[in-house]
């Protein structure tokens, strides 16, 4: 019985890694070399790997900086020729983050603006572009925590199915229902022969149930982990296949229930 779990589990390793092994090599097709302006501004990205973000400097009357960086992406420069601002790019990370500029008028008035990138996740490039400024941010509120909340709210979501084994497995295992229902409970073909199998079912399921949402907890954080700085579509990508292996590790865990209790009892629901 162990060992049958144990190979059990090591299946279940093993399509996990496989799947995010695949997810990792996804291949990229997005643009890396393209040119975007606007009103006030113009953003050339060459190569995908910079980016040269030239901002109106209004016969000096204005004054560009930057408040706050993200950690996937920083300035290396910044120049003033003329009446541009030129601020030099590069990306360091993979994923997606804001830059917030601050711009401070001749009055002693400023105004924040939010540019946002998008890096590719495997070649480390500048992939996407937003039209600058993409929105105020006149207060850090708007930057904090950015698009994180996304990464944590999947996580918790893919956390639910190891969970639920958890605790209905402990349920099943030592809180079995008492009568044979159809409602409540492991409810197949042997397991409602008689109440010796219905307890017999409960107790071998409820077990497996807690062993494996137990197993499962590490591996499905552990595959979120290199998506943390990933854009939403990336992270929603991992939560839908990790919840269609766990989805199909809970109805697998029917077959070694059922194979134990063909094992412990003939076909009529009697004892061997």
């Amino acid at each position: 019985m162990k060992k049958k779990q144990c190979i059990f589990f090591a299946l279940i390793l093993i399509i996990v890694v496989s799947a995010v092994v695949i997810i990792l090599n996804i291949p990229d097709n997005q643009q890396t070399s393209f040119v975007v302006d606007g009103n006030n501004w113009s953003g050339e990205v060459v190569n995908g790997g910079s980016l040269l973000l030239e901002l109106n400097n209004d016969d000096n009357r204005k004054e560009w900086s930057i408040t706050l960086k993200p950690e996937i992406f920083v300035s290396d420069y910044h120049n003033i020729a003329g009446t541009i601002s030129e601020f030099h790019i590069i990306a360091l990370n993979d994923g997606k983050g804001e830059m917030v500029f601050q711009c401070t008028n001749d009055d002693g008035r400023t105004d924040k603006y939010i540019l946002e990138l998008s890096i590719s996740r495997d070649q480390k490039n500048i992939s996407k572009l937003i039209p600058f400024p993409s929105k105020r941010a006149n207060d850090n509120s708007n930057f904090r925590g950015g698009f994180m909340w996304f990464w944590w709210f999947i996580l918790v979501c893919d956390l639910l199915v190891p969970f639920t084994m958890l605790i209905a497995g402990r349920m099943m295992w030592k809180h079995c229902p008492k009568h044979i229902n159809g409602v409540v409970g492991y409810r197949t073909r042997r397991s409602m022969k008689n109440i010796e199998t219905w307890k017999f079912a409960h107790d071998y399921c409820g077990q497996l149930w807690w062993k494996i949402g137990l197993w499962m907890i590490i591996p499905s954080v552990l595959v979120h982990v290199p998506f943390y700085h990933s854009d939403e579509d990336a992270i929603g990508n991992v939560s839908l296949i990790l919840v269609i292996i766990q989805c199909i590790v809970l109805v697998l865990s029917i077959l070694p229930t059922e194979h134990a209790l063909k094992k412990k009892f003939y076909d009529d629901g009697t004892r061997r």
